[in-house]
């Protein structure tokens, strides 16, 4: 009788075996899994079934310190855990492809804990960057695409201009809508990429000096397309066709459209806006109102404390919560769509916001985060405790909105200063935001963060 049980047991066992590995080998996200130069063994935390995944060779543990130049707006959870409660929407056709992240959840799990041990500061604003230093003179860059234009500050017109020419170059891959207008009545035009039905939302540009944004996230638009269309399919080592043909990506490259004319085309602020004594128009952050896009969602937004009740070129979080036509219109998208995760694109600190004191643990988070540490060298930030560095941000808003991903990219390490009124930045755009590393954020997170 005890024969026949363990047989029972034995035939169970190597069914399920069975299922997963037919699961593995039909899902495009493993068939290709990015490729490098170190293998690691990944165990999926919800069998004993295990798959080999590459990890690209320049990834290295972060090790000192990085500081956000938009502000601590984002941040996110310190659990590795699947987002089950949202994974049972709109995705579930795409389930095989549940088991590549499945697969990178226990092993990031335990590396997470590594990163909030880091000897790093604790505080959201940290010193020093962990990248290397940049050279004393940088070499002035030309541009590598054939349409976005990266080495030079972008304009509403010029942007406006690429997203119709990318959506001419790849009809099949990319769409192009207004998801509103700007308090000024610019349009808030978003593009999507790829075919698949896992949603997920990347913004950038959300203050006005922060231009090298727009252009990083336009380039990584032109980048993915071609790599999409080419015969190896591959960019950094991820497959975008197997990636863009689970994915669609719901991109808004210039999310406040009106700063950045305020701040590289000198328009006019639709009212008056007061600065500290020793700002100029390079440190302007708001729209058109002088509202602080990233203090003006609503999370908390009656707990921040600005001490600023005017319209401020950074500091003021708006007459009240969600006032901003801006903000609205991205609250409206996310509400539309059943995201996954959600990241927005800042310019300086070289770092990672994931997590904060409301929403300390949300889904993929910990994992995704852990990732961009290990394999692309950002710093994991730690916790984001003060309401006046998170409150109102948008990551932070769609994580307690929706109880999913959001983080927040800082790209350029602190040795580089941002220079909104020259193209100054711009010229040496590659080395500036580390583009051989940071290129590949995107496609890790939607490997990372993609559930059931």
């Amino acid at each position: 009788m005890k024969a026949a049980k363990r047989l029972v047991i034995l035939l169970l066992a190597v069914c399920l075996l069975l299922d997963v590995w037919v699961a593995m080998r039909d899902n495009p996200l493993f068939r290709n899994a990015p490729t490098g130069d170190v293998t690691v063994l990944e165990v999926l935390p919800s069998s004993s079934a295990a798959v080999t995944e590459t990890v690209p060779a320049s990834s290295q543990a972060a090790s000192s310190a990085a500081e956000s130049e938009a502000e601590p707006a984002s941040s996110q959870p310190a659990s590795s855990q699947a987002a089950s409660s949202q994974a049972a929407s709109s995705q579930a056709t795409s389930s095989q492809a549940a088991s590549s992240q499945a697969a990178s959840s226990q092993a990031a799990s335990s590396a997470a804990s590594q990163a909030t041990a880091s000897s790093k500061p604790a505080s959201s604003q940290a010193t020093a960057s962990h990248a290397p230093a940049k050279p004393s003179k940088p070499a002035k860059e030309t541009n590598q695409t054939k349409i976005v234009n990266y080495v030079t500050r972008p304009t509403y017109a010029s942007v406006q201009s690429e997203i119709a020419a990318l959506a001419e170059a790849y009809p099949d891959l990319i769409r192009v809508s207004s998801i509103g207008t700007s308090v000024q009545g610019r349009d808030l035009t978003m593009l999507t990429l790829g075919n698949g039905r896992a949603e997920a939302c990347i913004i950038a540009g959300i203050h006005a000096r922060e231009s090298v944004s727009v252009s990083f996230l336009m380039r990584c638009v032109e980048e993915y397309a071609a790599a999409y269309v080419s015969k190896s399919g591959k960019m950094g080592g991820y497959n975008m066709q197997n990636l863009l043909d689970v994915y669609t990506l719901y991109i808004v490259p210039l999310s406040n459209p009106d700063g950045l004319e305020i701040v590289g085309g000198r328009a006019e602020p639709a009212v008056r806006v007061a600065y500290e004594k020793d700002q100029d128009i390079s440190d302007y952050k708001g729209n058109a109102n002088g509202v602080n896009l990233n203090k003006n969602f609503p999370l908390l937004w009656d707990k921040i404390d600005t001490k600023c009740n005017k319209p401020h070129a950074e500091k003021y979080k708006g007459p009240a919560a969600a006032s901003e036509p801006e903000t609205q219109a991205l609250m409206a998208l996310c509400e539309a769509h059943d995201f996954m995760w959600m990241t927005s694109i800042h310019v300086r600190g070289d770092c990672v916001y994931w997590s904060d004191k409301t929403n300390p643990s949300v889904g993929q988070s910990a994992v995704m985060a852990q990732k961009l540490k290990e394999r692309l060298d950002f710093y994991k930030c730690p916790t984001s405790e003060k309401v006046e560095g998170y409150g109102g941000g948008f990551e932070n808003w769609f994580r307690q909105q929706y109880d999913r991903p959001g983080l927040c990219l800082e790209l350029m390490p602190l040795d580089y200063f941002v220079t909104p009124l020259s193209d100054e930045t711009h010229s040496i755009f590659s080395t500036a935001t580390r583009w051989d590393l940071t290129k590949k954020a995107i496609p890790l997170l939607m490997y990372f963060g993609f559930i059931y």
